[in-house]
């Protein structure tokens, strides 16, 4: 049972698989875990953490990364991060603008949902990256089908970070249900499978990610970029309400369109003054 770790002893500590697994928190509420800037945790292949589930809707506990985490498991010893007991959810990970050099790979992450703060139908999330970046690999992030609070998968803010080989499903409760959310940042998206969500991926804030070698199948809406420039070669679209970009707003940089990519206009597109649209 943790509720905080020595961090003010030590520069770097590691939960070894000996001492799984290791539950968060310790009371019904629950109790975020921080690693403070400067400060690195290590995760060993295997290990689970279980982040105590609140029995009322309060502030829920979670993983809150000033310094730097490293999760590294295995394909066979996946690192677990999920929640303790019958309650609602957890709170995920967030990564501050402080977080450097993290990095989450074949891991899951199951069972979060809202953190506690503001409107929870828009500021809930799995996993939150703010003005700062993360490799995050060989991964699944699922959405908590038991609360009506897990609308958002991955919450990426000007962020760079890399996403490889991740899958996300299941995050459709409704139309704000979004899988993987950019705003603003230049991250890449690739070998990653996007299934079943509302939006696999919703881009805005004049994003321009990188999207390459992605699967969509069954999403309502598999890439929706609003006033944004993603760099897409995609052409593996199965069963979606629209198998390609929906994509609407005003376009105000040099933008290219590649040919194996099908554009879908939403309501209206517009190239301002000095831009060009090159199909």
């Amino acid at each position: 049972s943790i509720v905080n770790l020595p961090f003010d002893e030590f520069s770097e500590i590691t939960l070894t698989y000996l001492g799984s697994p290791y539950i968060i928190g310790d009371n019904p509420y629950g109790s975020t875990l921080f690693i403070p800037e400067e400060k690195t945790l290590n995760i060993e292949p295997g290990v689970i953490l279980k982040f105590i589930s609140p029995s009322v809707f309060t502030s829920s506990p979670g993983l809150e990364v000033n310094g730097t985490l490293k999760a590294i498991g295995l394909e066979l010893e996946p690192i677990t991060f999920t929640r303790e007991g019958l309650g609602f959810h957890w709170c995920g990970l967030n990564f501050t603008s402080s977080s450097l050099n993290s990095e989450i790979n074949y891991a899951l992450i199951e069972k979060a949902g809202d953190c506690g703060t503001g409107d929870y139908f828009y500021t809930n999330y799995v996993i939150k990256v703010d003005q700062s970046k993360i490799i995050l690999k060989n991964s699944v992030v699922e959405s908590n089908l038991e609360s009506v609070r897990a609308k958002r998968g991955i919450w990426l803010k000007d962020s760079s970070s890399e996403i490889d080989g991740v899958t996300f499903s299941n995050f459709n409760q409704d139309g704000n249900s979004i899988a993987l959310h950019i705003e603003g940042g230049n991250p890449i998206i690739q070998s990653s499978t996007f299934k079943k969500n509302y939006y696999g991926i919703k881009i805005e804030q004049g994003a321009n990610p990188i999207i390459k070698g992605n699967s969509f199948e069954e999403n309502e809406i598999p890439i929706y970029a609003f006033n944004s420039y993603p760099s897409s070669s995609e052409k593996q679209f199965l069963n979606n309400e629209n198998n390609g970009i929906l994509i609407k707003g005003d376009i105000s940089q040099d933008t290219t369109w590649k040919s194996v990519t099908t554009y879908c206009v939403d309501y209206y597109l517009g190239v301002l003054d000095g831009a060009a649209l090159i199909l």
